[in-house]
């Protein structure tokens, strides 16, 4: 297994986070849940486990649908900091 020789600085690790498609994914996940987990879990008149568990299960929607908008989104931001360089 080749080992990568790059240090871990905050500016590798930002830029990582930065430029990584699950990164993004999962932010959006979470802004869905946050979104309607409280309106959903109201009108269901759920307990907060099951609100816990709607809420989870928002994130992994909202990871999955977004994969193809984050991929494009991901590539666009590296050709463009590569094209800063």
């Amino acid at each position: 297994m080749k080992q990568n020789r790059r240090p871990r600085t905050p500016s590798y690790i930002f830029f990582y986070l930065l430029l990584s498609a699950d990164t993004w994914r999962v932010l959006i996940g979470v802004i869905i849940a946050v979104a309607l987990t409280p309106r959903l879990a109201e009108e269901q008149a759920l307990g907060r486990g099951a609100a816990a568990v709607l809420a989870l299960m928002l994130v992994a929607v909202g990871w999955w649908i977004s994969a193809w908008p984050m991929n494009k989104w991901t590539a666009l931001l590296r050709n463009w900091i590569r094209s800063l360089q």
